[in-house]
């Protein structure tokens, strides 16, 4: 005769697989309906609605040149606005820029930044977009010959200390 956990053993081992499918339907029932109560909330609104007017330039407008020059709420209006002269155009950029040195197992470069666009490394005996060719590189200075003539350019000036 079988013990009464048997049995039920017995009987749950015929009912498994239902068991098994009835289960994982509630389980994905379940996660519908949250699924599609989260979908169908809805955010409050977080500001009012303002319905604001259209926007007309003071060309279009018909009003009186005074009432659009006038404050109406002070007591002085405002003065008439001066025409804008010419406009001053900037300098242009310099051809390059010394920027600094690198040294990299004893070969030494002078980084240029040419026409404020493009950054570059120019070697001893390398060209300058003017033409210079670099004679030597040091720590913080570079030196070009220009149509005959030696310049040194540094990126600090030296102090002198007394």
């Amino acid at each position: 005769m079988l013990s009464r956990f048997e049995g039920l053993v017995v009987i749950a081992q015929g009912y498994a697989q239902h068991a098994a499918f009835v289960t994982l339907m509630a389980a994905g029932g379940a996660a519908f309906g949250v699924l599609r109560v989260a979908s169908s909330a809805q955010l409050a609104p977080l500001a009012d609605r303002w319905t604001l007017p259209k926007y007309q330039s003071e060309q279009s407008a018909t009003l009186d040149p005074e009432v659009l020059l006038s404050r109406f709420w002070s007591e002085q209006p405002l003065a008439p606005r001066k025409k804008a002269g010419p406009v001053e155009t900037p300098p242009p950029a310099k051809p390059w820029q010394f920027l600094g040195t690198i040294d990299e197992g004893g070969k030494k470069y002078a980084v240029i930044e040419i026409e404020g666009k493009s950054i570059r490394q120019v070697v001893i005996g390398g060209q300058l977009p003017n033409g210079a060719v670099v004679t030597q590189i040091a720590d913080g200075e570079m030196v070009f010959n220009r149509e005959g003539a030696d310049q040194t350019v540094r990126l600090f000036v030296e102090s002198k200390s007394e």
